[in-house]
């Protein structure tokens, strides 16, 4: 999911262009990565988020412009257009108590406690958080939009309403997607 981004320059005169360039700066104005060319003006130029070097660039703001220079000295620039790199996908982490859950209703250790950690330095899309019984078939589901709540309590209960089993092991697996669609 949106993997380059596609710059498409436009010119009022490009038939007397001698030389062009699109500059991409990071948040300090350190330039990070030149496109350049002479005469002929690009249609398109693609960047897949690296640097002069050909490294990932980190993660971040960055700011786009385009220059030209003409054979009778006039020296364009656009304004700057701004983009963020994200490469990296949300930071997760849970845990949970009590270790021993048995929801048998005699008071003692009845709810899970899940305690879920998720964060995203540009924001969180969407998440999902699964709990897959002894046999590994989805049996409990929870999941929404934007940032979950930090605590969940589960009785013990399926989405069909059916009670876990008894000294056995449920395997949780949590997903997310940020708002760029890192996963």
């Amino acid at each position: 999911v949106n993997d380059v981004v596609i710059a498409t320059p436009t010119f009022s005169d490009p038939s007397d262009l001698k030389k062009w360039t699109l500059v991409i700066k990071d948040k300090d104005d350190k330039i990070i990565r030149t496109f350049e060319g002479t005469s002929e003006a690009p249609k398109s130029l693609t960047w897949k988020g690296t640097n002069n070097n050909a490294t990932i660039a980190r993660d971040g703001e960055y700011k786009f412009q385009f220059n030209a220079v003409y054979n009778n000295g006039d020296t364009p620039s656009s304004s700057e257009h701004k983009l963020t790199l994200d490469t990296t996908p949300p930071d997760v982490s849970y845990d949970f108590k009590p270790k021993l859950f048995s929801p048998d209703n005699d008071g003692e250790n009845d709810v899970l406690f899940i305690n879920l950690a998720i964060g995203d330095i540009n924001g969180i899309e969407s998440w999902k958080m699964n709990i897959f019984d002894p046999d590994n078939h989805l049996f409990k589901s929870f999941s929404g939009k934007g940032t979950p709540a930090n605590q969940f309590t589960w009785d013990g209960l399926s989405d069909k309403g059916e009670l876990v089993e008894s000294a056995q092991d449920y395997n949780v697996k949590v997903t997310t997607s940020d708002i760029y669609g890192n996963k």
